[in-house]
């Protein structure tokens, strides 16, 4: 199983908890939340164009490794695209933690809308900087 990550960088004090996150996602019609403990949200699209249903996880994570990773994204290349501003450099230095957001790879048509609608409610609500792992680059 080939999976695909975007991490949400974030300074831990902004950071909300999976149960505020749920409340926020939870008016989004194709979307069905589940709250597994406090430590992982479990989103299922249902894609009624292919008619499958796919899961993304979201976590969150604060150890001292992630304000490492952030500082050495931070150091480098924060190109996007062209035309889009790059994200903030200073923030994502100051950034302590992370919100994981994991889905199979098979299902990345189903999922990339749902991800995109996630990743706005962390933007907004957390000013979050998003980064995706699999492709190695900003979204």
């Amino acid at each position: 199983m080939n999976i695909g990550i975007w991490f949400a960088y974030c300074a831990r004090e902004r950071l909300m908890s999976l149960d505020e996150l749920a409340r926020c996602l939870a008016s989004e019609r194709n979307l069905l939340l589940r709250l597994d403990q406090e430590n992982l949200l479990l989103v299922t699209v249902h894609d009624s164009l292919t008619g499958n249903d796919a899961d993304i996880t979201v976590s969150i994570d604060t150890g001292p490794h992630v304000a490492l990773e952030a500082a050495e994204l931070a150091a480098g290349d924060l190109t996007v695209d062209p035309g889009v501003p790059p994200p903030d450099r200073e923030a994502l230095c100051r950034a302590d933690a992370r919100y994981e957001l994991t889905w199979e790879l098979q299902f990345s048509d189903e999922t990339y809308n749902p991800m995109m609608v996630i990743a706005g409610e962390l933007i907004q609500a957390c000013g979050a900087i998003i980064y995706d792992i699999t492709n190695r680059r900003f979204v």
